[in-house]
């Protein structure tokens, strides 16, 4: 029993070492641990839950896993704080979906996740929002917000908006003003961003008379316009052909002190003048 014991120690720091080691020994450790249950020389959750706190780098990822696999099949409970190492070193490590799934363990079989799990998850969620939102895939972007949902994760502000803009680059109007109401009906408080990329939405799909109603009512709740919605504006109100409008935006801007946008506005506007005098 006793040397059992020493040869369980000796095979743990042996693992351990190449796991803070500099190299990548991740195939070692794996290795080794195929060639402990083979010898029947099972490691204990203890010494299994010690190995994965060892795993820190992006590449031991697949030790994490390995190691997590384990302690799930053969014991009854794992550390909380384990798994949320595991879903942080996955994230770490982009493999975001199994990080979800740990996620998805701990929902399903336990110990029930704590503020810390959650943060961890959402903001893997926030990651893959955030590619959505740089490449307009308003559709991937909707997918996730709807798995967000199904797992009892609310998103905030900054998710919703993320939608919204991808939406927006795609000039997907319809989806847009879904998201919007969506996002209000979850009772998140819309920001200038998520006005500002709805009105860009309506303003690509030509709904001005839609974009007029967003952008009234945006006043009309309090929330301050910033350059990039006084420019929606004025090319919504150049496509109409309202120029006494954009000259009252310019001129607002200006009172307001609002830098940025002006003079573009107005060099912008000018070729969009041409087009409507033309038609």
């Amino acid at each position: 029993m006793k040397l059992e014991k020493f040869t369980i120690h000796v095979c743990y720091q042996v693992m351990r070492c190449w796991l803070i080691s500099c190299e990548n020994l991740s195939n070692n450790v794996l290795k080794f641990l195929v060639d402990m249950d083979n010898a029947g020389i099972p490691l204990t959750r203890a010494d299994l839950e010690r190995l994965a706190w060892a795993c820190t780098r992006e590449d031991h990822y697949v030790v994490v896993k390995g190691l997590y696999v384990r302690i799930r099949e053969r014991y009854d409970k794992i550390s909380l704080s384990v798994c949320n190492h595991v879903i942080w070193l996955m994230g770490k490590a982009k493999k975001w979906w199994a990080a979800l799934e740990v996620y998805e363990d701990l929902l399903d079989k336990g110990p029930k996740p704590n503020n810390l799990s959650y943060e961890l998850i959402v903001s893997h969620f926030n990651f893959l929002l955030s590619a959505a939102k740089r490449k307009g895939i308003w559709r991937w972007g909707v997918r996730l917000l709807n798995k967000m949902e199904d797992k009892g994760l609310k998103p905030g502000s900054k998710e919703w908006n993320a939608v919204l803009v991808a939406c927006s680059k795609a000039s997907e109007s319809t989806a847009a003003v879904q998201i919007f109401k969506r996002m209000v009906e979850n009772g998140e408080k819309p920001t200038i961003i998520s006005y500002g990329a709805l009105l860009s939405a309506l303003e690509k799909g030509k709904l001005y008379d839609d974009a007029l109603r967003v952008w009234n009512h945006m006043l009309k709740v309090g929330v301050e316009p910033n350059a990039y919605a006084y420019t929606i504006m004025a090319s919504i109100y150049t496509a109409q052909g309202n120029f006494s409008r954009v000259d009252a935006v310019i001129q607002e801007m200006v009172t307001l002190g609002i830098e940025g946008n002006s003079s573009d506005i107005q060099c912008n506007n000018y070729w969009l003048c041409t087009e409507w005098y033309e038609q």
